[in-house]
């Protein structure tokens, strides 16, 4: 073969397009398939998550009240972590267990969460939300934040620490409100960290790659 009829200027520059077209292609098709596999992924997280809601529904704040019954909810999640959490960041699963570890304390001490009266979250003139916190607050010694996604792990084992130890010093004086109370948070800590967690996961997905200085739009 005669190189030099290839190897002409314009031969070279047409080697040269061609492989970087190829290369470019094969570039795009490996982003495509990646985005996909994200996409799924991000899909199936949503799926998985939103039964939480579901299954977690005794321990709504507006509504009519529901008991809750400890070891068949920790049986329900149970069942929902062998089949859905892989899912779960280890941020998350720590806050899951710490959910069970509540919940199964639970049940071997017989307590019974209640919610507090309806009067003393609605009755008066100030926010559901602050009326709840405020309880914590008093029952509990629990800080007052202003999303319970900002407790972190090591501040809410503290708060189920010290109630395990208080009802097993003095299990006579144990509270169905505050036991609901300190439930409902550790429960709210670990559905607002898997909220946030799929929205930073989809503004990561929406945003678009950061572009050079003086490149044009």
């Amino acid at each position: 073969m005669d190189w030099t009829a290839v190897l002409t200027p314009v031969g070279v520059t047409a080697i040269v397009g061609a492989a970087a077209t190829y290369f470019f292609t094969r570039l795009k098709d490996a982003r495509d398939r990646i985005e996909g596999l994200e996409n799924d992924l991000l899909k199936s997280r949503e799926e998985a998550y939103g039964q939480i809601w579901h299954l977690t529904g005794a321990l709504n704040l507006f509504g009519p009240a529901r008991s809750v019954n400890c070891a068949r909810l920790s049986g329900q999640l149970t069942d929902w972590y062998f089949s859905k959490g892989q899912m779960l960041t280890e941020n998350s699963k720590s806050r899951y267990f710490l959910v069970q570890e509540v919940l199964n304390f639970y049940n071997l001490r017989r307590i019974c969460p209640s919610r507090p009266i309806d009067e003393l979250l609605y009755g008066g003139e100030r926010r559901t939300i602050a009326v709840l916190r405020e309880l914590r607050a008093t029952g509990l010694a629990i800080r007052v934040k202003g999303d319970e996604a900002t407790y972190r792990l090591a501040e809410l084992e503290t708060y189920v620490r010290n109630f395990k130890a208080a009802c097993n010093r003095s299990p006579e004086a144990i509270s169905q409100v505050d036991a609901w109370l300190l439930l409902q948070l550790v429960m709210s800590a670990f559905r607002s960290t898997v909220t946030a967690e799929i929205g930073s996961r989809v503004e990561t997905r929406s945003s678009p790659p950061p572009r050079r200085k003086g490149n044009p739009r």
